[in-house]
């Protein structure tokens, strides 16, 4: 899998190994301006995650799985992208399911 994030250059690319044996829990993937987390969860394990600034946004991706994230039901390759939140909470509702958490700085919107 690859994560690009516009306005990294290409000596800023990184390769991350991680583990996913390592179930019901967050590993992160890298961190700096952005921060991004991958997590194998058995079903019914929540999870919380809080910004570390909530001027960011947050897009969660369904790699594998079933989730419920913030009430909203997200299936495999289902996308969520939100604001204006401080954290967000997640269960898994299949075995095995696995997610990726962006965490990003919000762009400027032109005038």
């Amino acid at each position: 899998m690859q994560i690009w994030l516009i306005g990294h250059a290409a000596e800023d690319s990184i390769k991350t190994d991680f583990d996913l044996r390592h179930k019901n829990q967050l590993l992160l993937l890298f961190s700096g301006n952005s921060q991004g987390f991958i997590g194998q969860y058995n079903g019914r394990e929540e999870g919380l995650y809080n910004l570390t600034n909530t001027q960011h946004g947050i897009f969660v991706f369904v790699i594998e799985g079933v989730f419920e994230v913030q009430n909203r039901l997200l299936h495999a390759r289902d996308g969520l992208s939100l604001q204006n939140v401080a954290s967000i909470d997640f269960e898994a509702l299949s075995n095995e399911a696995i997610l990726v958490l962006l965490e990003t700085p919000l762009q400027s919107q032109p005038a």
